[in-house]
């Protein structure tokens, strides 16, 4: 059971490269709109619904719904997310 729990915690190197996607997500993020940012903050840091989002910032929940497709949309283009899991990607075929 010891070894089990050994097993499942993250190596160093696992927490460095949690850390350096958790930098280059910030770093995504920040370069959306203020609107898209609170949307996305509210929904993925925050763990919030969108209905719970629609209600801390007074939008309709179509408002909401179309922020958080355009955010999400935007940050696939970005470099930063784009090229994230690159170099861990299994290139062996």
């Amino acid at each position: 059971s010891l070894l089990l729990v050994a097993d499942l915690a993250p190596t160093a190197v696992e927490q460095l490269i949690d850390r350096e996607t958790a930098r280059r997500l910030r770093s995504a993020i920040a370069r959306l709109p203020e609107t898209q940012q609170s949307v996305v903050r509210l929904r993925f840091y925050e763990g919030a619904s969108l209905a719970g989002i629609a209600a801390a910032l007074e939008l309709p929940l179509g408002t909401v719904k179309s922020r958080l497709h355009h955010a999400l949309a935007r940050l696939r283009e970005l470099d930063e997310v784009m090229n994230l899991f690159d170099d861990r990607r299994d290139t062996g075929t």
